[in-house]
């Protein structure tokens, strides 16, 4: 048993709810993944009804802006998909800026989820993967807040709150908006804290 010796002047931090995946059976590794798709799901319902033009109507031809960032971002979606396919190197194309080429790594792009919406983007074409990525962007930006919020707060309704003023900020809309899925999705800044 863990013998905890807690000091009166120093408030209790929450206890830790994440065990090693290690020490987990396999119906609780399942239970735990459900639970987390359960909140990534919840945390993205209000994405859609921003998108609902976008997923009420035709979602493999309509953007979710008629701005120009949205077509660049589609292609930055496209790109990966496409150099899988081809054997071609994901993060360098000498299909813009012809002859010499663009490095991705270097532009706005977002090559990471490219490559993760890949097989979406093979099923459904690179429009359709934008608008997921995109409706998932404050969703997931959330449910990482989320994480982030348990592991400081005991009460589960402040740190949802938290992760929905996280995900939904002025700043990730604003991003998402218009088009630009590489400021728009702040999964990882909330779990390296």
């Amino acid at each position: 048993a863990n013998a905890t010796v807690l000091d009166e002047s120093r408030p209790a931090l929450p206890e830790t709810r994440t065990r090693s995946l290690l020490l987990m059976t396999p119906g609780s590794k399942l239970r735990a993944i459900l639970c987390h798709l359960g909140y990534i799901v919840l945390f993205s319902l209000p994405s859609v009804a921003i998108f609902w033009h976008v997923w009420s109507g035709h979602v493999a031809s309509t953007a979710t802006c008629a701005c120009s960032d949205s077509g660049q971002q589609i292609w930055f979606t496209a790109w990966p998909a496409h150099a899988l396919l081809h054997g071609l190197n994901p993060f360098y194309s000498t299909a813009v800026w012809a002859p010499k080429g663009t490095n991705l790594l270097v532009n706005a792009s977002s090559p990471l989820i490219g490559l993760v919406m890949a097989p979406f983007t093979w099923a459904f074409g690179p429009v359709a993967s934008t608008n997921l990525a995109l409706t998932l962007a404050p969703g997931l930006s959330a449910w990482g807040c989320w994480i982030a919020c348990r592991r400081f707060v005991t009460w589960r309704w402040a740190a949802l709150v938290g992760a929905l003023l996280f995900g939904y900020s002025p700043f990730v809309l604003s991003s998402i908006r218009q088009g630009h899925l590489s400021l728009g999705v702040l999964v990882l800044p909330p779990l390296i804290l």
